[in-house]
């Protein structure tokens, strides 16, 4: 019972940690320039939206 836990813990933490790395590789492509670049021109917010994942 308890390694059936510990198993469980560790599926969940290394999917957390999947998901956070997953973030952080989409966060980097948002910067200052992407928002100038959306208060600019509204059209470029469909060319970030395209390249993040649904």
């Amino acid at each position: 019972m308890e390694r059936e836990f510990r198993e469980y813990q560790r599926d969940k933490q290394s999917g957390a940690k999947a998901a956070l790395r997953q973030l952080l590789l989409e966060c980097r492509a948002i910067t200052h320039r992407s928002f100038t670049a959306v208060k600019d021109n509204p059209a470029a917010l469909n060319a970030i939206t395209d390249t993040l994942p649904a």
